[in-house]
């Protein structure tokens, strides 16, 4: 299967780089991902010295594009409303972090670094969620010149709202335990309100109290709830039913090209 989604990606990229947009999803940041994963996952193979030298081609060829557009203002730098993995910023920097790593174009990526400094330092996320994927990217690259502006992510992530991506929600279903949490950020997108579980407005002690009370009351409830808690994960969260998404995903943003 990869060497087909390889096949493509050469075709795609050699024949239509300049038409590809920027950012991860549709873009050169995700097809710049993918060879870098692959590359790592072909440095300890002795037989594919060929499909390595391939990659760090098409590589360089995706690092020299991917320059040229953010000379031209091509890329969404910008904080998205709200959480966003697929944000164009902290992504760059990764990828700037794992070229630093392989010895890619070294010259080029100092200077790519340097350009993006500005930027990188005034820029300060709203979404609790933004900051700590900004300041896990700049960490990765480790520029001296950046340590005050990530000491001041810190601060502001230990002083944000909790953030709504909790793992332990969808633990609790796996276990089918019924979950009581509350309406903020993406929790909701976890937890089935009034069938897995109750989310009650935040810091709303009384209600939160009410749920609790109703669900000690009412053991039937608390187990149907569970089940309907364990299936729901098991549905939208199985780790292998969510890689075989994320291949077909690969397969038909690379084929549309």
């Amino acid at each position: 299967m990869l060497e087909q989604i390889d096949t493509i990606l050469f075709k795609v990229i050699s024949e239509k780089a300049e038409e590809i947009e920027f950012g991860v999803k549709r873009g050169l940041l995700g097809y710049l991902l993918y060879v870098f994963d692959r590359l790592a996952e072909l440095s300890d193979i002795r037989d594919f010295h060929i499909s390595r030298e391939l990659f760090t081609s098409l590589a360089t060829l995706l690092v020299n594009r991917i320059h040229l557009m953010v000379g031209f203002n091509k890329a969404s730098f910008a904080e998205p409303k709200g959480f966003h993995l697929f944000w164009d910023l902290p992504n760059y920097l990764y990828l700037l972090a794992t070229a630093v790593k392989i010895g890619l174009l070294p010259n080029k990526i100092n200077r790519m670094i340097k350009e993006i400094t500005p930027i990188v330092l005034s820029t300060l996320p709203q979404n609790p969620g933004n900051s700590l994927n900004l300041y896990w990217s700049m960490r990765r690259l480790s520029v001296p010149d950046w340590e005050n502006h990530t000491g001041i992510l810190l601060n502001h992530l230990i002083e944000a709202p909790l953030s709504g991506f909790n793992l332990r929600n969808r633990e609790a279903q796996a276990m089918q335990l019924p979950v009581l949490a509350t309406l903020h950020n993406g929790i909701p997108e976890g937890v089935k309100d009034g069938i897995s579980g109750y989310l009650v407005p935040e810091r709303d002690i009384d209600q939160l109290t009410i749920k609790m009370k109703y669900l000690i009351d009412h053991p039937t409830i608390r187990e149907e709830m569970g089940k309907q808690g364990r299936a729901f994960v098991m549905e939208k969260f199985d780790n292998n039913k969510l890689g075989k998404k994320l291949e077909e995903i690969y397969i038909n943003l690379i084929t549309m090209q």
